[in-house]
């Protein structure tokens, strides 16, 4: 299995962002045959430590390009009442060389884009946390997303 070190250490810390990673295997193992929204099971991303720390409601997949997709976890928080509902979103580089800044990430890493990078890569998915936005605390889950809660249940 390819291992490229420089680059995973240096992108975990690029953006003073925190950024974890999981298998392509098991990244395509969830159903994404929609190109529209799906649940994810929360405990088979790295993402599960956020369910042991609080109330996770629903953890969502939304494609948003080729190379990426929105991961959010919606978790309670009665603290904030009455906008109890907290979204965290990620982006997932599910095609990381198609990232924007690829080449300035890789020459910041010191290291070189070759074979064994691009084999790492192309078994990597990189979760990358963004900054809260305006829908970071909602009093309610819109309703196509409650719609699929529903559906999966």
């Amino acid at each position: 299995m390819a291992e490229a070190p420089r680059f995973k250490a240096y992108f975990k810390h690029a953006d003073d962002r925190p950024v974890v990673h999981m298998s392509r295997v098991n990244w395509d193992s969830f159903d994404f045959s929609s190109t529209g929204t799906v649940i994810l099971d929360i405990e088979k991303t790295p993402l599960s430590s956020v369910a042991q720390e609080a109330t996770v409601v629903v953890a969502y997949a939304n494609h948003f390009t080729e190379a990426s997709v929105e991961v959010g976890v919606v978790r309670l928080d009665y603290d904030d009442d009455p906008e109890i509902y907290n979204i965290d979103k990620y982006t997932a580089w599910i095609d990381m060389p198609s990232h924007p800044e690829f080449e300035s990430i890789v020459d910041a890493a010191s290291t070189e884009d070759n074979q064994n990078l691009r084999d790492y890569l192309a078994g990597t998915v990189f979760f990358v946390k963004r900054e809260p936005d305006k829908d970071h605390h909602r009093a309610e889950l819109w309703q196509s997303l409650k719609i699929l809660i529903d559906d999966s249940e």
